[in-house]
């Protein structure tokens, strides 16, 4: 008994760190985006959230981590931003993806 509680207690101390780091990533993702301009309202999509361009951004890893290169990745967000991206806007936010969320992928960038 005192092991199940004992776990329980670590488990409900440790959560909310994890929570805290992932709200700090993600807020100093939302910020390097802006360094570079994108922003939901410089991007101009109605639709555009942060917690969107956070999902972007793990989304950016997940196609990484499947095999997808920087070149076609840039390329696909350029594709499915309507133009809202431009090349290297799309390159800024491949990069802050993989600085933010996918470290060990910093090797793909040139």
């Amino acid at each position: 008994m005192k092991t199940s509680i004992a776990a329980s207690m670590l488990t409900i101390m440790l959560v909310p760190m994890a929570v805290a780091h992932a709200d700090s990533t993600d807020a100093d993702y939302l910020k390097l985006l802006a360094h570079f301009g994108i922003t939901c309202g410089n991007l101009g999509s109605p639709s555009c959230t942060d917690a969107g361009l956070v999902q972007m951004g793990h989304a950016v890893c997940d196609d990484l981590e499947n095999g997808r290169n920087i070149d076609s990745e840039t390329t696909g967000l350029v594709n499915h931003s309507n133009g809202a991206l431009s090349q290297d806007l799309a390159m800024y936010l491949v990069g802050a993806a993989i600085v933010s969320y996918c470290p060990d992928k910093k090797s793909l960038m040139r």
